[in-house]
């Protein structure tokens, strides 16, 4: 039997729940703006992926929106817009950004590496991610640090991302 498909998938599972509940109480509570985007869907036929600019902060439903779409929406035109609004304060929109800019191939292991500092939870989270997708000696090597000792809130992640990037120490635990 072969015990590492099994423990990547339980990593990955710790991982993604582990990002779920983090986020989840500021998140869902009542009259925050993901959880009233979440109930109203907003208008259809619109694409925010037009917009030239991101906005920096995304407080009400229709901004909430407007930044997951302008985000998903985003191609290589968009990289400029995506890399300012990783500056910015908001977690949400910078996260975003950041995993637009993954999607797009925009980002390479040594900025993703410098993410991992930044005091927003959201954007450590995203530069962990961007690692598994970059791989590499200089990411794996960056993971093994988290899993090390690093940001435990981070360790879950990290050992998912060695699984994925294939790391010597991706079934240690």
């Amino acid at each position: 039997m072969r015990v590492a498909p099994l423990w990547q998938a339980l990593a990955f599972a710790a991982a993604t729940l582990s990002v779920f509940v983090a986020g989840v109480p500021s998140l869902l509570r009542e009259g925050a703006p993901v959880a009233e985007a979440a109930r109203d869907p907003g208008p259809r036929g619109v694409n925010p992926g037009a917009a030239t600019v991101l906005p920096p902060t995304a407080r009400t439903p229709a901004e909430v929106r407007g930044v997951l779409r302008w985000c998903k929406e985003a191609d290589a035109s968009s990289v400029p817009a995506l890399r300012t609004a990783v500056e910015t304060g908001d977690p949400l929109v910078a996260g975003n950004a950041i995993r637009a800019l993954r999607r797009l191939g925009a980002l390479d292991a040594a900025t993703a590496i410098a993410l991992l500092d930044d005091p927003r939870a959201r954007v450590r989270q995203e530069a962990v991610l961007c690692l598994s997708s970059i791989g590499g000696p200089l990411a794996v090597e960056a993971l093994e640090r988290i899993v090390d000792g690093g940001d435990p809130d981070l360790r879950p992640l990290a050992i998912h991302a060695l699984g994925v990037t294939g790391g010597e120490r991706a079934g240690d635990g």
